[in-house]
C-alpha cells in the first residue's frame, strides 16, 4: 500500500463517476460530430448514405478507443485523433462534411456542456430529495421549541421547525439559481477557429441551429466563442449550493456538542480513547467537502482569463475544476441526504436548554415592548432588575405590574407585555414565520429541467 489511502476520503458519487469519464466524454463528442453531419445531410450537403457509414465508424471507436487515447497523449487534445479515427477508410462523401468548419474547442465545449447537463440534472434531483426531507422534518417539529442563538450565545427561542425551514428555503433558492444559470449556459458554438467559419456558405447557421436543436442545446449566431463567463457563473452557483449545505451541516454539528446535545447522528463516529464520544461524522464530511469547493472555485476563475479567442491554459482549468466541482457537490448532497434522513432530534434537551436560561432568552422582546411604553432607559433598568432577581417567565406579569405601575401605566398593559414574552407567544410567532416560508416554498415549486 502506498500513500495515505486510509486517510484519503475522496468525494464518492457513482453517478458522477459515470458522467465524468472518458467513455461518456467520447460518446458526447461523437454525438456532436454525428448531429453536425446529419444537419448537413438535412440541408442537402451530403447524401443520406453517410449516416450508416458514420454510425459504423462511431461504433468502431466506441468499442476500440485505443487509437484516440494514444493520440491524445501526443496531441494534448482528444479531438484530432478522434476525427482521424472516425475518418479512417471513410468515403469522400463523409470526409467532405465530418468536422467541416469546426475546431477542437467546439467539440470539447459542446461535449462538456452535454456532460454538465447530465450532472446538473442529477444534482438537482438529489437536492430536491433533500429539500423534501427538510420540509417534512420542519413540519414534524413546527412546535418543538429550541433556543435561538447569536454568536454562540443563547437568544430568544424559536422552533426547530423554523430552523429547518430556513435551511430548506436556502436550498431551494440555490437550486433555483442553478436552474437559471444552467439554461443560460446550455449553448453550443460550432463556429470554427475564430468564430467566423462558414463551411456551408449561407446555410452554415441553419446547420448550426439544426445541430444545436438535435443536441438539446441552443445556438446564438452573435456568439463567436463559448460564453466562459456564463459557464463559470453556473459553476459558482453550484458552489453556492455546496456552501449552503456546509453552513447547515456546521450548525447541525454544533447542535450535537455535549454542551448543546439537541441533535444526534444515528450512526456517529467513535473514539479510540473516549468510549462515550459520538462524533458528528456525517456533518464533518459535508463541511469538509464544502471546504474543498473553495480551492476549486478559485481555480475556475482562471477559466475566465482567456487570451484572444482561444487560451488553452485557462480553458484546461475549467476542465479540471468542473469535474471536481460536480464530484464534490454530489457527494456532499448524498451525505446531507443521509444526515437529514437519520437525524435524531432530542426534543426534551431542546426544552431543557430553553428553560435553563430563564428570562434572559426573552430579554430582547421584553426590552422592545417596554421601550415603547416607558422609554429605553427605564425599560433597560426594568429588564436588568428582572434578570437580577431571577424572575421567571411565569412570574413576569406580577413583577411588571409592580414596576410599570410606578410609571402610571395600566396593569393590563403590563400583563399584555408579559403575555407577549411567553413561550406560547414566541412559538406562535415562529409557527407563523415558518408557515410563510413553507407557503413561499410551495409557490416556488421546483421546475423540472
Amino acid at each position: 500500500m502506498t500513500g495515505l489511502s486510509l486517510l484519503n476520503i475522496p468525494p464518492s458519487s457513482a453517478a458522477m463517476d459515470r458522467i465524468w469519464c472518458d467513455e461518456t466524454f467520447l460518446n458526447a463528442s461523437m454525438e456532436i460530430e454525428r448531429c453536425w453531419v446529419m444537419a448537413a445531410v438535412a440541408e442537402g450537403f451530403a447524401p443520406d448514405s453517410v449516416e450508416a457509414e458514420l454510425d459504423a465508424a462511431i461504433e468502431n471507436v466506441r468499442t476500440n478507443p485505443a487509437s484516440v487515447l494514444a493520440g491524445t497523449l501526443s496531441t494534448g487534445r482528444p479531438v484530432a485523433p478522434l476525427v482521424d479515427a472516425l475518418l479512417e477508410n471513410a468515403s469522400d462523401r463523409l470526409q467532405q462534411v465530418l468536422h467541416l468548419g469546426l475546431t477542437t474547442q467546439d467539440i470539447i465545449d459542446g461535449a462538456l456542456t452535454l456532460l454538465r447537463g447530465q450532472a446538473i440534472q442529477t444534482i438537482l434531483a438529489d437536492a430536491e430529495k433533500c429539500r423534501e426531507n427538510l420540509q417534512h422534518l420542519a413540519a414534524r417539529h413546527s412546535t418543538t421549541v429550541m433556543l435561538g442563538r447569536t454568536n454562540l450565545q443563547a437568544a430568544a427561542p424559536i422552533t426547530f421547525g423554523l430552523f429547518v425551514a430556513e435551511g430548506c428555503a436556502e436550498l431551494q433558492r440555490n437550486c433555483g439559481r442553478i436552474r437559471q444559470r444552467h439554461m443560460a449556459a446550455q449553448t453550443v458554438i460550432l463556429s470554427g477557429a475564430v468564430g467566423l467559419s462558414e463551411p456551408f456558405a449561407e446555410k452554415s447557421d441553419a446547420v448550426r441551429h439544426r445541430t444545436a436543436a438535435d443536441l438539446g442545446l441552443s445556438y446564438d449566431p452573435k456568439m463567436r466563442s463559448a460564453p466562459r463567463d456564463q459557464i463559470v457563473d453556473l459553476l459558482f452557483s453550484v458552489g453556492l449550493l455546496a456552501k449552503g449545505l456546509g453552513r447547515m451541516a456546521r450548525s447541525i454539528s454544533h447542535l450535537q456538542s455535549d454542551a448543546t446535545g439537541e441533535l444526534a447522528e444515528a450512526q456517529p463516529g467513535g473514539s479510540s480513547a473516549m468510549p462515550h464520544k459520538q462524533n458528528p461524522r456525517q456533518a464533518e464530511r459535508i463541511i469538509m467537502l464544502s471546504g474543498q469547493i473553495d480551492g476549486i472555485l478559485l481555480n475556475l476563475m482562471s477559466a475566465t482569463q482567456t487570451l484572444h479567442h482561444r487560451s488553452g491554459d485557462s480553458w484546461m482549468a475549467e476542465w479540471v475544476g468542473m469535474a471536481a466541482m460536480f464530484q464534490c457537490v454530489h457527494a456532499q448532497i448524498l451525505s446531507f441526504g443521509t444526515l437529514i434522513e437519520t437525524l435524531v432530534v432530542e426534543e426534551q434537551r431542546m426544552h431543557d436548554n430553553v428553560t435553563h436560561h430563564g428570562l434572559a432568552i426573552v430579554s430582547d422582546r421584553l426590552f422592545t415592548a417596554l421601550s415603547a411604553v416607558v422609554g429605553r432607559d427605564q425599560a433597560k433598568s426594568i429588564v436588568k432588575a428582572a434578570l437580577a432577581e431571577r424572575i421567571s417567565t411565569d412570574g413576569l406579569a406580577e413583577f411588571l405590574e409592580q414596576h410599570v405601575l410606578e410609571q402610571h401605566v395600566p396593569a393590563q398593559q403590563a400583563r399584555n407585555i408579559a403575555a407577549a414574552c411567553s413561550l406560547e407567544a414566541i412559538i406562535e410567532s415562529a409557527q407563523i414565520q415558518q408557515a410563510c416560508i413553507m407557503e413561499d416554498l410551495a409557490a416556488a415549486a421546483p421546475n423540472q429541467l
